[in-house]
C-alpha cells in the first residue's frame, strides 16, 4: 500500500508546475526510521503514514551552497493560544539564513531559502500529532553558482515584478519567535517598489499586534509603537496594528524584515504608570548627566516611552542639595494583548 501512495504521490508532483517533467523526482517518508537523509536533487519530503516524528537530515553537497523548500501541501495542527508550536510543529536548523525556525499551521504554497554557510548539514523535524496532517515538500539543491540562489540573509525570495508576501500561517494566526527577512530581487529599471494589504483575500490583510486591549483596533501604528511584533520595509519605520497604509520605498535592496516576538506579554512586571526622579539643577540650568540625577531614561527596551512633564510637578529641597528641584518622568507601558489575537499580514507588493 506504501508503495502504491509513492506511486501516485510521484505522479501528482511530476503533474507540478514546480517541477520540470524532463528532471529525476525522488518521494521520500520516515515510515520505517525516524530519521532520513536526503542526497538526491529535487526531492519529495512527504507525509508519513505511521511516523508523528519526522528527522530529514540534508547533508551539504559538493559545490553546493543552498537548498530552496517548496511547501507543495503543508498542513499541521495550529499553535497554541498564544502563537507556538507545541503539539504540531516544522522546526528548522543548522541554515545560515535562520538559527532556528519553529513553523506550523497551513504554510501550503510558501517556500524558503536556507543557506548552509558553514554549517555540513540542515536538518528538518517535523513532528505531527494531529489527524489531519499533511505535507509535500520538494526539497531543491542549489550550487553556489545558481542564477536562482538567494542572498544569504533572504529567507524568502521573490524575483518577480510584484507578488504577495504572506507571514506563515496567515490567515488563521500568527505564529512566535519569527525572525526572517524577505527579499524581491529589483527588475531592470526600477526605482522603487510599492507594499499594500493583499486585495484578493478574505478577512483582514494585516493583524500584527493590532488590539489596544481595551477592545478597539490600533489602527495603523509605527516606529517605537511596534516593539513587540512588527514588519519593517528597508529605510522606514517599522509597522504594526491593525491597518497597514500602502507605502512607497526607494531604499534598495527591497527588503521586509518580520519580527514577531515569543509573547506579548509585559517584559516587566510593571504598572501602566510609572513615576521615575529627575533631578534638574536650576543653577547651571540643565538636567546633570545620567541617570537618577539626568534626563529620562531610555526604556524602549523594556516596552515603556518615558517622557518629563513640561513643567515641573513636584518641587522640594533635598536636604543639602540647596538649588535642586525633582520632577517626574511619566513613563508608560502600551497596552498587551495576546499573540492569539494577531493573524499576521498578508501584503502584494509592485515594483515601479
Amino acid at each position: 500500500m506504501d508503495n502504491v501512495i509513492k506511486t501516485i504521490l510521484t505522479l501528482l508532483v511530476l503533474a507540478s508546475p514546480i517541477v520540470d517533467a524532463c528532471e529525476e523526482v525522488e518521494v521520500i517518508s520516515c515510515d520505517n526510521t525516524d530519521q532520513v537523509f536526503i542526497t538526491e536533487n529535487n526531492t519529495h519530503v512527504v507525509t508519513s503514514n505511521i511516523s508523528e516524528k519526522c528527522r530529514f537530515v540534508i547533508p551539504k553537497e559538493p559545490g553546493v551552497c543552498q537548498m530552496k523548500l517548496d511547501l507543495v501541501i503543508f498542513e499541521l495542527g495550529d499553535a497554541d493560544a498564544i502563537g507556538d508550536c507545541t503539539a504540531d510543529v516544522m522546526t528548522i536548523s543548522g541554515s545560515k539564513t535562520v538559527k532556528v525556525l519553529s513553523v506550523c499551521g497551513n504554510l501550503t504554497g510558501q517556500h524558503m531559502y536556507l543557506d548552509f554557510g558553514d554549517s555540513d548539514k540542515i536538518e528538518l523535524t517535523i513532528q505531527g500529532k494531529s489527524k489531519n496532517v499533511a505535507y509535500d515538500i520538494l526539497a531543491t539543491q542549489l550550487k553556489c553558482n545558481h542564477p536562482n540562489r538567494a542572498p544569504v540573509h533572504c529567507l524568502q525570495y521573490f524575483k518577480s515584478k510584484e507578488g504577495s508576501v504572506r507571514s506563515f500561517n496567515y490567515p488563521r494566526q500568527q505564529l512566535n519567535n519569527q525572525e526572517y527577512t524577505v527579499c524581491v530581487e529589483a527588475v531592470s529599471g526600477v526605482d522603487a517598489i510599492q507594499w499594500r494589504p493583499c486585495k484578493e483575500i478574505t478577512g483582514e490583510p494585516f493583524f500584527i499586534s493590532g488590539n489596544s486591549g481595551k477592545g478597539k483596533s490600533l489602527g495603523a501604528a509605527s516606529g517605537t509603537q511596534c516593539y513587540a511584533d512588527y514588519v519593517q520595509i528597508l529605510g522606514e519605520n517599522r509597522r504594526c496594528g491593525s491597518t497597514f497604509l500602502p507605502m512607497t520605498s526607494f531604499a534598495k535592496p527591497f527588503m521586509l524584515h518580520v519580527g514577531f516576538d515569543a509573547s506579548e506579554l509585559p517584559l516587566l512586571p510593571l504598572p501602566p504608570v510609572l513615576s521615575l526622579p529627575v533631578y534638574f539643577n536650576r543653577a547651571e540650568n540643565v538636567n546633570k548627566p545620567g541617570f537618577p540625577g539626568g534626563p529620562c531614561p531610555d526604556m524602549s527596551s523594556v516596552g515603556l516611552v518615558c517622557t518629563p512633564p513640561p513643567v515641573p510637578c513636584e518641587s522640594h529641597e533635598l536636604g543639602n542639595r540647596r538649588g535642586k528641584e525633582v520632577t517626574t518622568c511619566t513613563c508608560t507601558a502600551p497596552a498587551m494583548n495576546s499573540d492569539a489575537m494577531n493573524t499576521g499580514f498578508c501584503l502584494d507588493f509592485i515594483q515601479i
